[in-house]
């Protein structure tokens, strides 16, 4: 009785654990390019490049907030295809809840309109955390702007 439960268990637990290791093989490597420093992308285009790998981040200039605006995001370097693009805004030390969006590419670039909320502080330093997604790797990126309004 006792050796017919431990099979039971086994042929339980065993595709449990199959299926888990499955899963970890395919976890991609994270790669942090780390921050554009030294540029306001609501001022100008800001270029982060690392390894081989470019992301350069374009925003309507004078951007404002609660209004809608364009932002566009070019790569280069990373392995094709890229499966997914999302930009996280936020500012640091400050709750601003969630202002996460997914670029769609369209004629050779990525873009999205985005509209960000007021800051009740007052504050309009900005940070766009850029995730991009590659069937192997999933590449950080962080690019500083301003708002105003």
């Amino acid at each position: 009785m006792r050796s017919l439960l431990i099979m039971l268990l086994a042929l339980v637990f065993l595709p449990l654990t199959a299926c888990n290791s499955s899963h970890n093989s395919l976890k991609r490597k994270v790669v942090d390019l780390g921050s554009a420093e030294g540029c306001d992308a609501s001022v100008q285009s800001c270029l982060l490049a690392r390894e081989g790998i470019k992301l350069q981040l374009e925003l309507e200039k004078s951007l404002r907030t609660l209004r809608p605006f364009h932002l566009q995001l070019h790569i280069e370097g990373i392995e094709q295809p890229v499966e997914e693009v999302t930009v996280e805004f936020f500012m640091e030390g400050m709750e601003m809840g969630l202002n996460r969006y997914r670029l769609l590419y369209v004629e050779n670039v990525w873009q999205g309109e985005i509209t960000l909320p007021v800051c009740v502080a007052g504050r309009s330093d900005w940070r766009a955390l850029v995730v991009v997604k590659s069937q192997q790797s999933r590449y950080h990126g962080v690019f500083r702007f301003h708002s105003s309004g």
